[in-house]
C-alpha cells in the first residue's frame, strides 16, 4: 500500500502575510511617532533659546539703565513725558514696568524680523531687604525686574534680576 504525501506549502500563506503586512505597519507607527516626538523637543528647543536671548536683550537694556531718576521720584512706570509707545524715552529702570510688545520691538519701536509669534512684557516692583520674594508697597533701594517671553500666548521664558540704588552702571565696573 502506498502512502499519499501532502503537498508541502512553499512561501508564505495568506495568514503570514497579513501577519507581516500588521507587523510592518506598527513598526512604522512607531516610527514617525519617534520621530515626530524628535522633531517637536528640537523645536521647543529653538524657542525656548531665541525667547531667552529676547529676554537677556531686553533685560540687558533695563540694568544698564540707573536706579531711578535724578529727582529721586518714589514711584514706579514711567513718568507722564516719557509714555511715548516706544523705549526710546525711557531714562531709567522702572520706567519699563508694565512695558509689553508683540511681537517684540527694538527701543525705538521697529518690529524685530522672525519674532511675529513672540511677545515680551516687563514688571518692576521694590522687594524686601530681607526677603527678595515679598513685594514691598514703599522704596526699599532694591527693585525686582522681571522680564517675561511668551510664544503664541504661552510664557516660554521668566527671567528675573534685581537692581540696588547702590550701583551705578555709568560708575560701576
Amino acid at each position: 500500500m502506498s502512502r499519499k504525501r501532502t503537498p508541502s506549502r512553499p512561501g508564505l500563506g495568506l495568514v503570514e502575510s497579513v501577519m507581516a503586512v500588521m507587523l510592518t505597519g506598527v513598526v512604522l507607527v512607531s516610527a514617525m511617532r519617534v520621530l515626530g516626538t524628535v522633531r517637536a523637543g528640537e523645536l521647543t528647543e529653538q524657542r525656548r533659546a531665541a525667547a531667552l536671548a529676547l529676554a537677556e536683550g531686553l533685560m540687558e537694556e533695563i540694568v544698564d539703565k540707573p536706579y531711578q531718576e535724578s529727582s529721586s521720584s518714589d514711584t514706579i512706570g514711567p513718568e507722564a513725558d516719557e509714555i511715548t509707545g516706544t523705549r526710546s524715552a525711557f531714562d531709567d529702570v522702572d520706567d519699563f514696568d508694565g512695558w509689553n510688545a508683540a511681537p517684540p520691538q527694538d527701543r525705538a519701536g521697529t518690529v524685530l524680523n522672525g519674532f511675529d509669534d513672540y511677545g515680551r512684557s516687563v514688571a518692576i516692583a521694590w522687594v524686601d531687604p530681607d526677603d527678595l520674594r515679598t513685594i514691598s508697597p514703599t522704596s526699599t533701594g532694591i527693585k525686582r525686574i522681571t522680564v517675561e517671553v511668551t510664544f503664541k500666548g504661552r510664557t516660554v521664558v521668566t527671567l528675573v534680576a534685581y537692581r540696588t540704588d547702590a550701583y551705578n552702571p555709568e560708575t560701576t565696573p
